[in-house]
């Protein structure tokens, strides 16, 4: 994992609020392209690594990462929207306490969403957007 994902992992998964909603606790926030064997849903990943880009005049860069809830077609709606509302709230305001980055300082943080959407035929979710520009240290 990279810094980012590593940031964003530890933050979701450290929420006692958020993994008490998902079968699986902790595990069910994952990074990998496929959900791991065993994780049950509704579960949390953790976007794909995009390239960085440079904020012109300072040392800042930024970047963009997708939380995508999934769950079951035929789950729970109500608990996949509990889960990316936390979501959404653990990048906002006093949400943002302990987030951090190695090797980096947050300088801003902007989250949007949840948005629905239609991963597969067997699943469906919502998509919380998170933008940070991040300053090294």
């Amino acid at each position: 994992m990279s810094a980012i994902r590593n940031g964003l992992y530890d933050h979701l998964s450290g929420d006692a609020t958020l993994t008490a909603l998902l079968p699986n606790g902790s595990s069910g926030i994952f990074s990998d392209v496929e959900r791991p064997s065993g994780v049950s849903l509704p579960c949390i990943q953790i976007g794909a690594d995009t390239e960085f880009e440079t904020i012109t005049g300072d040392d800042m860069i930024q970047a963009t990462r997708a939380l995508l809830v999934m769950a079951e077609r035929s789950g729970d709606q109500a608990a996949v929207d509990a889960i990316a509302a936390r979501v959404r709230a653990l990048f906002r305001g006093a949400g943002l306490a302990g987030l951090t980055f190695s090797g980096y300082r947050t300088g801003y943080v902007s989250v949007a969403g949840p948005v629905e959407t239609d991963p597969d035929f067997e699943t469906y979710g919502r998509v919380v957007g998170v933008t940070m520009r991040l300053i090294p240290e």
